[in-house]
């Protein structure tokens, strides 16, 4: 996938003056697809570009997919804003075109998978190109209450499962790898579930993430044992919440009260959100919400080649 080096250039320039999310920096799409290429389509407007398609392709079983890369759970479109004093139905006219535009570019494949950013929220003329919609949800906190304010929003079981670690545990900041990668892998485990990333995926990225000064991790000590970590990266705007573990030694509340610990730390950092990054799965989600924030929706996008095939990735959980 050797794309035009003008095409790259014009899409850097967009990402930094648009301010776009940490997933859509060129650096991060390097680091997650390392072993591949990502590309990008664009829609322009006099020679500039006026919306994105960032995009990770791959090839398996010699089924073509364009889906999410390893360790980013947002990705897809994005639009330049109209002037807001126009009329909504002409905002409106104009995404469509360029939606349009864009999806026409990408390349034909077999499959398409893509979580959108929860900021893009208008799908709907996607739909007219025969791709399928699901919507998910994260919970989203907002950084700008005061601790007293975040800490009154904690449910009743978070709060005191807080309270408990804080007596038995202490936190330290780590920047080892090795260290992280353990105890993700531990839980991984314990869940009958292999780890979706290798080691040598986890450390490129990791080492970008150490270059560009866009994460923070912590681990909870219990004693002289490490017993969990919580990992998360951030832009300008958002930290989000990328990578839970714990050890086969459990400890009460230990997760709970590194992920308090990293929102009070984001929050002093500059950050306004603290993204959870969402779960479909019913026991996490209940976790993720019971830390108080709004419940925030985004588009997962599905489309195959073919309705044959779109019925076979389905029958299989694939799309």
């Amino acid at each position: 996938m050797n794309q035009n080096t003008d095409v790259k250039k014009k899409y850097r320039q967009y990402v930094k003056e648009n301010n776009l999310s940490l997933f859509y920096q060129p650096w991060y799409l390097d680091a997650v697809c390392y072993a591949h290429e990502w590309g990008v389509v664009l829609a322009t407007r006099d020679n500039k570009a006026v919306g994105v398609w960032p995009y990770f392709q791959k090839k398996k079983n010699g089924l073509t997919t364009i889906t999410q890369p390893i360790l980013t759970p947002y990705l897809g479109p994005h639009i330049v804003k109209q002037n807001q004093t126009d009329k909504l139905s002409t905002q409106l006219s104009y995404e469509k075109k360029i939606l349009t535009e864009l999806s026409n570019q990408l390349p034909k494949v077999n499959r398409l998978v893509v979580q959108g950013h929860p900021e893009w929220t208008n799908w709907q003329p996607l739909s007219w190109l025969g791709y399928e919609q699901t919507t998910r949800y994260t919970y989203q906190i907002n950084l700008t209450k005061t601790e007293t304010e975040l800490y009154d929003a904690l449910s009743d079981k978070t709060r005191n499962q807080i309270k408990t670690a804080k007596q038995s545990l202490r936190i330290e900041e780590t920047t080892s790898s090795a260290e992280l990668i353990g105890l993700v892998k531990a839980t991984y485990k314990r869940q009958g579930i292999s780890t979706p990333f290798s080691n040598k995926q986890f450390e490129v990225l990791h080492c970008a993430l150490t270059e560009n000064d866009s994460f923070k991790a912590y681990m909870a000590l219990y004693e002289n044992d490490k017993v969990a970590v919580v990992y998360s990266v951030y832009d300008k705007e958002t930290t989000y919440l990328l990578i839970t573990g714990q050890s086969d030694k459990k400890v009460s509340g230990s997760v709970s009260y590194l992920i308090w610990h990293s929102i009070l730390e984001a929050r002093r950092r500059g950050s306004s959100t603290f993204d959870f990054e969402g779960s479909m799965i019913e026991g996490v989600e209940s976790f993720f919400r019971s830390f108080g924030g709004n419940q925030t929706p985004y588009h997962r996008l599905t489309k195959a080649s073919n309705k044959p095939l779109y019925m076979l990735f389905k029958l299989l959980g694939k799309i």
